[in-house]
């Protein structure tokens, strides 16, 4: 689901060409012969400069770690980005 889901992201920053991808943590094939039920997926993404919307831009380099099927961030990042939003 993850081409769905994080499209947005993907898009705004411009995150097409990853340089390295790594199963962090997975179920594993179901049965054989279906997807995982869980897993972890971490991505990095190399220094670009933007073509879409604003072209010429320079972005620096990013990961990004998408967490499916009731997997989920460290709790202490996300009570982190809790109180940056309050502190806004």
């Amino acid at each position: 689901m993850a081409c769905h889901t994080s499209n947005m992201g993907v898009m705004a920053l411009e995150l097409f060409d990853p340089m390295a991808v790594e199963v962090t943590n997975t179920s594993g094939i179901v049965g054989g012969e279906s997807y995982p039920k869980f897993s972890v997926i971490e991505y990095e993404f190399p220094e670009r400069t933007t073509v879409m919307f604003k072209p010429g831009v320079k972005l620096p380099p990013c990961k990004l770690t998408w967490y499916d099927g009731q997997q989920y961030p460290p709790k202490r990042a996300v009570c982190r980005v809790k109180s940056e939003r309050r502190a806004a």
